[in-house]
């Protein structure tokens, strides 16, 4: 009977080594799982976004100066 009480207390252990090993995965896997369904459905992580550019401000053109494209702006409704 001893033999088979020390045997039963190993496969224990054992199980019980292979269990704590296997939960450790299991949580890995949960945050990674997690993390990266988080990523697929918000977009990148606030690490990853770009700064914005500043637009540029706006040219303000007076009547009848050339704008950089070459045209000229109307004066009072009439082309010159």
């Amino acid at each position: 009977m001893d033999r088979v009480e020390r045997e039963r207390r190993h496969r224990l252990q054992v199980l019980a080594g292979l269990t704590a090993a296997e939960a450790a995965a299991a949580v890995l896997a949960v945050v990674f799982g997690f993390l990266v369904s988080v990523q697929g459905r918000h977009g990148p992580l606030p690490a990853d976004v770009p700064e914005p550019t500043p637009a540029p401000p706006p040219v303000i053109q007076a009547p009848g100066t050339r704008d950089p494209s070459g045209a000229t702006t109307q004066v009072d409704g009439v082309l010159p």
